[in-house]
């Protein structure tokens, strides 16, 4: 039976942010920052890999497809677990996954075993993703919301930098495997950390209901110092649905439906310029550290792109932050993909598609995280979060059947615009439905 905790203040609103909620979500964000590492491993891998295996760019088109699929796969099969067992052990268990699948990865002796390990490194990103996310919003007061999942958002690009710096060095000197082995490391020295340092949401707690968790909520609350709660808040039944279907009843599912198309067609466009912009330079010409760099500066716009969305989440609504910066992204896209068949200064471009995209996706998943209720958030982010993950595939992959097939550059790059700005229509009717008032990320319709 799906149960729900009835709406009531947050409870973490009142007081000063503690120790204990700026632990966790710093715990978060260093997860996030290894996964942007170990998403983008392979993009910053795919040249040396191509040369040195002879691939096409077909293949190494699903090569860099092969992640978000598992991404996909990952957020719909096991983001449920965040819900069942908690977000803490969903957590623990997916990084586990992510750091064994970028191990195995430096490993791979065929473009078979790669594409597998890479989907199974997909997986375990795919799942901590939302749980992560949760985590952050469930221990940010309401006000500060936005901000947090601005840092989530600036973590994935600021891993990405990490990797591009680190892969300028360790492909020419140790070879592209050494990018997939720093990944391993840093991704499994977090286990540990996590396991020591992280703790259980208080809003899962409260939800679940489990068998001792009003003391577990008072101790969180105590160590927040905040006052404890006398009883457990009273909870809605939804009847009985599975969970999965309680996302489709008649109140939710115009806000689920909605969601997946804008995170597929607005994923479907990120994943593109992300996986391929260092390819692209690279055929348009420019030399290979200036194509690597060029992913790099992608993902430096990204960090500031993020922060700025959390300082304009604060100061309007998810749903209008969200139509501008999308609309930003499709304009700097088609500007990149003029300035790459040009072979102009692409500096400009690249920052200014970079800041869109990243500040864009703070402003998303700020959207996307205020829909759901407690009980069913990781399972609704995580359903979403597929359709964004299908998109993640549909992107890289129709790019290296366009480039295959000879496309030009910059039609190419409008061509993969025109699903983001879709999205942005999508959000604009969407915002007619969804109450999102100004620094706050509550649940709420208008």
């Amino acid at each position: 039976m799906a149960v729900l905790v009835e709406k009531q203040p947050h409870l973490l609103d009142g007081g000063q942010i503690s120790a204990l909620q700026v632990r966790a979500v710093l715990i978060c964000f260093a997860i996030n920052i290894m996964d942007g590492f170990d998403v983008l491993a392979m993009a910053f891998a795919a040249p040396a890999v191509g040369h040195q295996w002879t691939l096409e760019p077909a293949r190494i088109g699903l090569l860099l497809s092969a992640g978000p699929l598992g991404m996909g796969v990952g957020a719909l099969l096991l983001s449920p677990l965040g819900d069942i067992w908690g977000r803490r052990p969903a957590i623990l268990l997916c990084v586990s996954v992510v750091g064994s699948g970028m191990l195995l990865s430096a490993l791979a002796r065929s473009y078979e075993e790669l594409a597998f390990m890479r989907f199974a490194t997909g997986v375990g990103i795919g799942a901590v993703l939302t749980s992560s996310s949760a985590m952050v919003a469930e221990y940010c007061p309401t006000r500060w919301r936005g901000m947090g999942m601005a840092l989530m958002a600036a973590a994935f690009p600021t891993g990405a930098v990490a990797g591009g710096a680190a892969a300028l060095f360790l492909a020419e000197s140790y070879g592209w495997r050494s990018i997939f082995l720093a990944g391993a490391l840093g991704t499994l020295a977090l286990v540990p950390l996590a396991l020591i340092f992280l703790p259980e949401s208080v809003e899962f707690l409260m939800a679940k209901r489990r068998p001792g968790a009003l003391d577990a909520v008072n101790r969180l609350l105590e160590a927040m110092n905040r006052e404890p709660i006398a009883a457990m808040p009273r909870t809605v039944s939804t009847g009985g649905a599975p969970r999965f279907a309680t996302l489709f009843q008649r109140s939710q599912r115009p806000i689920t439906l909605s969601l997946a198309f804008i995170f597929f067609s607005f994923m479907t466009s990120f994943y593109f310029i992300l996986s391929w912009l260092p390819k692209l330079a690279a055929m348009a010409g420019y030399p290979g550290k200036a194509a690597t760099t060029a992913g790099l500066l992608l993902n430096i716009g990204g960090v500031a792109g993020a922060l700025a969305g959390g300082v304009l989440l604060a100061r309007s609504t998810s749903s209008r932050v969200a139509i501008c910066t999308v609309l930003l992204m499709c304009l700097g896209m088609a500007a990149t993909g003029i300035a790459l068949a040009m072979q102009a200064a692409l500096i400009p471009f690249v920052l200014v598609t970079g800041v869109a995209m990243f500040s864009s996706m703070a402003a998303l998943y700020t959207l996307m995280l205020q829909l759901f209720p407690v009980a069913l958030r990781v399972t609704g982010v995580g359903l979403v979060s597929t359709a964004g993950r299908i998109g993640a595939v549909a992107g890289p992959s129709t790019a290296g059947l366009m480039v295959a097939a000879g496309s030009h550059m910059a039609l190419l790059c409008v061509v993969l615009a025109v699903p983001a700005a879709a999205a942005a229509l999508a959000v604009a009717l969407i915002g007619a439905y969804v109450k999102a008032p100004p620094g706050a990320q509550g649940s709420g319709r208008r």
